[in-house]
């Protein structure tokens, strides 16, 4: 683990309204907590993200996600990607409820992060286009379509990790048959001979 003394948090005094939308290209993090919600879009690089006291591999294509109090940090080589932030008042202030944030059972899960295919990718990239887009038009809609581009970013997230789930219950499916097959044909084949 950690000592408290290497932990920073966010800074104080800021809007608890917060919806951010920014370029990731740090190599390395000192221990935070965060007090958003944040998406971790990574494109390109590689590296390790530890988070709480599990760490994972980062590779391409991955998209990350940490839930506020959960205590994390990464190292990286050649990152490349989008963070995402957005705050429990931002969702209530916009209309999107808790309740939807657990229905899809991203944060807090085991893995934290989902594999990107192509066609989301391309959905990801259109919406967070988007999203930056509006970022930069301080309209007094802007909290309202961010909060449904976010809703659209977090729908096809929960897609990729229904997919990366069954992926992982197909496979331990496929691996429990092949063993029950190599158990059957090896009883067969090395009978003890009387």
């Amino acid at each position: 683990m950690h000592a408290d003394s290497d932990i920073s948090s966010d800074v104080f005094g800021q809007s608890l309204r917060t919806f951010s939308i920014e370029s990731l290209t740090a190599t390395q993090e000192k221990w935070h907590q965060e007090r958003t919600y944040v998406l971790l879009w990574i494109y390109q690089g590689s590296g390790r993200q530890y988070i709480d006291d599990q760490v994972y591999e980062i590779q391409e294509d991955q998209v990350w996600f940490v839930g506020p109090s959960q205590i994390h940090r990464w190292e990286t080589k050649g990152i490349q990607g989008l963070k995402m932030t957005f705050s429990l008042d931002f969702m209530c202030a916009t209309g999107i409820s808790d309740q939807f944030i657990e229905r899809l059972q991203l944060f807090g899960q085991h893995p934290p992060f989902a594999q990107v295919n192509a066609k989301a990718a391309a959905r990801l990239k259109q919406l967070t286009d988007w999203w930056e887009e509006e970022e930069n038009d301080p309209s007094t809609q802007q909290g309202e379509v961010i909060s449904g581009l976010l809703k659209l970013i977090l729908l096809v997230c929960q897609s990729l990790s229904q997919s990366n789930a069954d992926l992982a219950e197909t496979d331990s499916l496929l691996t429990h048959q092949f063993k029950d097959l190599v158990e059957k044909h090896y009883q067969q084949w090395h009978k003890v001979k009387e």
